[in-house]
C-alpha cells in the first residue's frame, strides 16, 4: 500500500518531467526513436491508450520508460549494467538508460544490450582506424551484420565511428585486403619504444575510447612524426592532454583531487585512467557540467525542490472534494493527521480526550484522517483495546483524505481542527454550517516548526481563518495575544477563545530518606533526536552538557541519561569518560519511574508553548533547567516554581545552569516541599467537561465571517 507521500512525490515527478524544457532530448534523440516499435513494446506491459505522439508520451510518463523505443537497446540490460545510469535515473538527472546512451554512453563505448558484450569478450580487439582512406565503408556495412543494423536503428555513428567505438572491439576488420590481426599491445609498444613503461592493460583500457580525430585536431601541430594514440601515452597524458572529446583531463584532476594525489603516488597515469577504472562506476563527471559539479560540492543543492514541493502543499490548501447534506445528524469531525498511536505525543492527549468528552455528553463523532487510511482506525483500537474510542468504535464515523468518495457532511456538523494543516480544510467545510466557523486546537505556534518558506506562509496562514482557538497553556495565549496572531491580530481583546491546561503525569517529590539513600545522582534530558523535535534542541543540550563536563560541573556521580526517542537506546560520548544513554520512547509508568529517579532534568523549549516536561520533572522533585522565551521569563518560570531554573538562550547560561541546578539538588527542603510542585488536574475529565463542550459550542455559534482569506 502505496502512502500518501509516495503518490504525492510521483505525481510532482510527472508535473517536473511535463515542464522540463532542459529535458526536450532534442537532436540525434528522436532519430533513434523508434515509434512503431515502442508502440508494440507498450502493449507488452498493458499500456494500449497511449497518445499518438508517443515521443511526448515517452518524455511524460515515467512507467513507460521501463521499455525501449528501440529494437537494438535493452533498457532493463542497460541499467543493470551500468548502476551510474540507474542512480541518475532516480536522482531525475536523467529521464532513462535510452536517453543516457543516446547523448553519453555511445561516445563511452557502452553496450546497448547483452549480444554487444558478449561479442567484444569473445573477440581480439583490431586497431584504430584513424582515416577514411583506411577503410571501406561498403566492404563493412556489407560484411558485417551487427553494425548494418545498429546505423540503421540508432543512426547516430557513421560506419567508421561505429568501427572504431565498437567494430574493431568486436575483431571487425576495415577493408577486404586488412589482415585480420589483432590489436597487439606487444606490437604496439615494439612500434612505439618510448611507451615501453606502460603496461599492454593500460593500453588496451584506453584504446577503445581514444579518439584519434579528436587528438589530431586539438594537438595536431605538437605532434610531429608520432602517431596520435602514441604521442598521448608518451606525453599527453602527462601534459593533461584529453583523450577525446568528452573527456576533460585538467578538470577531472582538479575537481577530484583523490585522483591528483593517486597520480602523484604513481597509482594512476592519469585522471582518464582513474575515470575508467572505477571513476565511471562510482559516478564521477568526465567533464565539467555546472549542475553535477554543485551537486558534487554541495550534494542536493540543485534539486529544484520548488517544483516538485508546490503540488504537496496544492493538495494541502485543496479540500477533499465534498458535498453537504440537508438533514443530516449532527457530528462533531475531529480532522487529525492519523491515528496511530505509536507516534502519539502529548498533542494527541488533549485531542483523544477532547473526542471522548464529546461522547460522554452525548455526542457522535466522526474522524477525518488527513495522512492515515481510514483502516488506521483498527490499528489503533488494537494498540488501544480499553480506550472509549475502541470501544464506541461502531458509533465513529471515519474518512480519509485517501477515499476516492465525496465527504459528505451535515449542515450542524462541527469542526474541530488539530493543526494549521487540517485547520485549512476545515475551514472549507464550516463555511458550509451553521456556525460557519471551525475550532483549532492551538497547542503551538506552528509556523516555529518551518523555515521561511512557502510552508510558513500556509501554517501561517491558517491562523487567519476565522475559528475559535482552543489554547493548550495559558502562556501560548498570551503569545498569541501579546504577539497579535490568529484571533488576536485584528482585536486584541477577542474572546474567541478557550484554555486549557495539560494534565501532567501524576507523580509526586521524593522523601529525604530517599534521596539520602541514592548513591549516585541522575540527570535525565529531554532528547528527541529526530528531525520533527528540533525545537528541543538536543544538539544544543548535548554541547552545553559537554562543556559542563569539561568544567568539572559534575563533581558527585552523576548518570546521564535522554529520554523521548523514537528509537533506541543510542549513546552520546559526552568526554571525560561520561556517556548519555537516550531511551526509546517508554510506556506511562516506565516513565513515571524515571522522573521519580531524577534529581536534575533538563528540558529546551525553542517555542512559544512551554513543554510539560520541566513541569513533570519539577513535580517529581528534581531541580530542572528549562529556558525563557518571548512569553517566559525568569521571573514567570520561577512564579510556576522553586525547582526551575531558567537560562537564558546561549550555552554558557545553560552551562551556569548545570552548575546551579548541582547546588540546588542538595537542598533536600527545596526538592522535597510540595509547595513548589506545579499544579495539574487529576485527570482530561476535570479539563474537558461538560461546561468547556458548552462554551465551546456557544463561542463557535456566536463568531461571525470576516473578510479573511477563503479556500476554493
Amino acid at each position: 500500500m502505496k502512502a500518501l507521500s509516495q503518490h504525492i512525490a510521483e505525481r510532482a515527478r510527472e508535473a517536473l518531467v511535463k515542464g522540463w524544457k532542459a529535458l526536450d532530448l532534442g537532436g540525434q534523440f528522436p532519430a533513434a526513436f523508434d515509434a512503431d516499435y515502442y508502440r508494440s513494446q507498450l502493449a507488452l506491459i498493458g499500456i494500449v491508450d497511449a497518445e499518438p505522439d508517443l515521443l511526448t508520451f515517452y518524455k511524460q510518463n515515467a512507467e513507460a520508460r521501463i521499455v525501449s523505443p528501440n529494437a537494438l537497446f535493452d533498457e532493463t540490460y542497460y541499467r543493470k549494467c551500468y548502476a551510474d545510469v540507474t542512480a541518475a535515473i532516480r536522482a531525475g538527472d536523467i529521464l532513462s538508460g535510452f536517453a543516457h546512451f543516446v547523448r553519453h554512453g555511445i561516445k563511452e563505448g557502452r553496450f546497448p544490450n547483452p549480444e554487444f558484450e558478449v561479442e567484444i569478450e569473445n573477440n581480439a580487439a583490431t586497431a584504430f582506424i584513424a582515416s577514411d582512406k583506411a577503410f571501406d565503408e561498403k566492404f563493412y556495412l556489407n560484411e558485417y551484420s551487427i553494425a548494418r543494423q545498429f546505423i540503421r536503428h540508432i543512426p547516430i555513428l557513421s560506419p567508421l565511428q561505429f568501427f572504431n567505438v565498437y567494430g574493431r572491439r568486436m575483431g571487425h576488420i576495415p577493408r577486404p585486403d586488412h589482415r585480420r590481426l589483432p590489436f597487439s599491445t606487444s606490437a604496439y609498444l615494439a612500434q612505439h619504444p618510448a611507451l615501453k613503461k606502460h603496461r599492454a592493460e593500460d593500453l588496451e583500457l584506453m584504446a577503445p575510447h581514444f579518439d584519434h580525430n579528436y587528438y589530431q585536431k586539438m594537438y595536431g601541430d605538437e605532434l610531429g612524426s608520432m602517431q596520435p594514440f602514441a604521442h598521448y601515452l608518451s606525453l599527453g597524458l602527462h601534459q593533461r592532454k584529453s583523450p577525446n572529446d568528452w573527456f576533460d583531463e585538467t578538470f577531472y584532476r582538479t575537481f577530484y583531487p583523490d585522483v591528483e594525489r593517486e597520480i602523484a603516488q604513481g597509482k594512476m597515469s592519469s585522471g582518464f585512467e582513474h575515470y575508467l577504472r572505477s571513476g565511471r562506476r562510482e559516478g564521477r563527471l568526465p567533464s565539467f557540467d555546472l549542475t553535477g559539479c554543485l551537486d558534487h560540492a554541495f550534494p542536493g543543492v540543485t534539486k529544484p525542490v520548488a517544483l516538485t514541493n508546490f503540488l504537496d502543499l496544492e493538495r494541502r490548501v485543496t479540500p477533499h472534494p465534498y458535498r453537504v447534506a440537508e438533514g443530516a445528524t449532527q457530528t462533531v469531525w475531529f480532522l487529525i493527521p492519523r491515528i496511530n498511536p505509536d507516534i502519539f505525543f502529548g498533542g494527541y492527549a488533549s485531542v483523544l480526550s477532547l473526542m471522548e468528552t464529546f461522547l460522554r455528553t452525548g455526542y457522535t463523532i466522526g474522524l477525518f484522517l488527513y495522512e492515515d487510511r481510514r483502516e488506521a482506525f483498527s490499528y489503533y483500537c488494537y494498540r488501544r483495546p480499553r480506550s472509549m474510542l475502541a470501544e464506541q468504535r461502531d458509533n465513529i464515523r471515519v474518512f480519509s483524505a485517501f477515499d476516492r468518495e465525496l465527504f459528505v457532511f451535515g449542515r450542524n456538523d462541527i469542526f474541530i481542527a488539530y493543526s494549521a494543516w487540517q485547520a485549512l480544510w476545515a475551514d472549507a467545510y464550516a463555511q458550509h454550517t451553521r456556525t460557519g466557523s471551525f475550532a483549532f486546537l492551538v497547542q503551538e505556534y506552528e509556523p516555529v516548526f518551518h523555515s521561511h518558506d512557502s510552508v510558513r506562509f500556509l501554517v501561517d496562514m491558517a491562523y487567519k481563518l476565522p475559528h475559535v482557538a482552543l489554547f493548550n497553556s495559558a502562556p501560548l495565549q498570551k503569545f498569541f495575544r501579546d504577539q497579535r496572531l490568529g484571533i488576536f491580530e485584528h482585536d486584541p481583546n477577542s474572546d474567541r477563545f478557550l484554555t486549557f491546561e495539560h494534565v501532567l503525569t501524576q507523580v509526586g517529590p521524593p522523601s529525604r530518606r530517599e534521596l539520602r539513600a541514592r548513591k549516585a545522582r541522575k540527570l535525565l534530558i529531554y532528547a528527541r533526536p529526530e528531525a520533527h523535535a528540533a525545537r528541543n534542541l538536543l544538539e544544543i543540550c548535548l554541547i552545553a552538557l559537554r562543556k559542563a563536563i569539561a568544567a568539572n560541573v559534575f563533581r558527585q556521580r552523576y548518570e546521564f541519561i535522554g529520554i523521548g526517542a523514537l528509537s533506541g537506546p543510542q549513546f552520546v560520548d559526552l568526554g571525560m569518560g561520561r556517556a548519555l544513554e537516550i531511551l526509546p520512547k517508554v510506556d506511562p509508568d516506565a516513565y513515571a519511574k524515571l522522573l521519580q529517579g531524577t534529581d536534575i532534568g533538563l528540558s529546551l523549549m525553542y517555542a512559544p508553548h512551554p513543554s510539560l516536561i520541566p513541569f513533570e520533572m519539577v513535580n517529581a522533585g528534581a531541580v530542572v533547567i528549562t529556558n525563557t522565551f518571548s512569553n517566559r521569563d525568569h521571573a514567570s518560570l520561577k512564579a510556576r516554581s522553586a525547582r526551575l531554573v531558567p537560562v537564558d538562550l546561549t550555552i554558557d547560561s545553560i552551562v551556569s545552569g548545570f552548575q546551579r541546578a548541582v547546588r540546588l539538588a542538595e537542598d533536600f527542603d527545596l526538592r522535597t516541599n510540595t509547595a513548589h510542585s506545579v499544579p495539574s488536574a487529576a485527570s482530561w475529565a476535570d479539563v474537558f467537561d461538560a461546561s468547556f463542550i458548552e462554551s465551546l459550542l456557544g463561542k463557535l455559534s456566536a463568531t461571525t465571517r470576516s473578510t479573511a482569506p477563503r479556500l476554493p
